[in-house]
């Protein structure tokens, strides 16, 4: 009986760690508005409309179709889910992206930008 709870257990952590990493692999595309300027890793966003997507483990800034930083962003999961989209800030710096309706949220990397147009491979 014992074996048998231990077997569901380690069953159902599997398919919800399959189902995490999942929903992370995809691709997640958001508009957000800074109303002031914020620092993302090493760049500093003026205030605007940008287009946030999140694919994977890197998150990219655009804005009027340009990229303008690029950001290393781990998963992280919380107990509750969000109620709506909202950006999370340390003293005018993007520390995390939470997603309406979803337990995952984004927790950006500090002063590891790529800006637009470097090459990181160098």
């Amino acid at each position: 009986m014992l074996g048998r709870r231990v077997s569901l257990f380690a069953t159902a952590l599997a398919v919800f760690a399959l189902a995490a990493s999942a929903w992370a692999a995809n691709k997640t595309k958001k508009t957000i508005t800074l109303r002031q300027s914020a620092q993302v890793g090493d760049q500093t966003l003026a205030p605007g409309e940008y287009n946030l997507t999140v694919d994977g483990d890197q998150a990219t800034f655009s804005q009027k179709g340009k990229v303008v930083a690029k950001v290393p962003v781990e998963w992280k999961e919380n107990k509750l889910a969000a109620q709506y989209d909202s950006i999370a800030f340390d003293s005018g710096r993007i520390t995390e992206f939470y997603f309406a309706g979803k337990k995952q949220a984004v927790v950006f990397a500090p002063g590891t930008t790529t800006a637009a147009g470097s090459d990181s491979h160098r």
